[in-house]
C-alpha cells in the first residue's frame, strides 16, 4: 500500500510541473555489448525534469522506451498506463506501459517497441524543432501528468542512438 502511495504522490509532483517547460537536454550514451559486439545505446530526454523520456537498445536490437522518474521508495510494478510522445504539431506517437522500479533511485513506465516503431519515434524526436510533449495517463490512479521538453541536442542524439541501434532513417 505504501508504494502505492507513493506512485500517486510521484504522479501528483509530475502533475505540478505540467505547466512549466523545462530546459532540457538530449544526450544519447553507445557502449558495445561484449557478447555480440554490437553497439548498444541509451538516449535521455528531459535531463533534470521531473519526467524523463529513456530510449535502449541492446546487442540483440531490443528496444524500449519509458519515462522515469525520481523514486527513493520504489512503485509497485506492473501497474499498467498509456505513455503519448509529441513532437512539435505531428501526431502523438502512444503506447502501452507498466510501471517498473527503473534502479535504486528511480521508478518509471517501460513499453518494449519494434524496431519499426523505435525507427518512426527517433526521427519524431531527431525532426522536433518547438519541444517534445511526454505524457503519462495511469487510469488505476486516475493520475494524467504531462512535460514540455525542450529539444536542445535532440537532432544528435537521435542519430546517435539510430545508427547505433541500426535503425532505419
Amino acid at each position: 500500500m505504501k508504494s502505492i502511495v507513493f506512485l500517486a504522490v510521484a504522479s501528483a509532483a509530475l502533475l505540478t510541473s505540467a505547466a512549466t517547460t523545462f530546459s532540457a537536454e538530449w544526450l544519447t550514451k553507445v557502449d558495445e555489448d561484449v557478447f555480440s559486439g554490437k553497439s548498444t545505446a541509451v538516449m535521455i530526454g528531459g535531463s533534470g525534469a521531473q519526467l524523463n523520456v529513456y530510449l535502449s537498445c541492446d546487442g540483440d536490437r531490443k528496444n524500449s522506451l519509458a519515462v522515469i522518474f525520481k523514486a527513493d521508495e520504489g512503485v509497485v510494478e506492473d501497474v499498467d498506463g498509456e505513455l503519448v510522445l509529441k513532437a512539435d504539431d505531428a501526431e502523438p506517437f502512444r503506447y502501452a506501459v507498466r510501471s517498473y522500479n527503473h534502479n535504486d533511485d528511480y521508478g518509471g513506465f517501460l513499453a518494449e517497441l519494434t524496431p519499426e516503431d523505435a525507427s518512426k519515434l527517433v526521427a519524431s524526436i531527431k525532426g522536433a524543432k518547438k519541444r517534445v510533449i511526454a505524457g503519462l495517463q495511469v487510469a488505476a490512479l486516475e493520475i494524467k501528468a504531462s512535460n514540455t521538453l525542450a529539444t536542445t541536442g535532440s537532432t544528435k542524439a537521435a542519430e546517435l542512438f539510430a545508427k547505433a541501434c541500426e535503425l532505419s532513417q
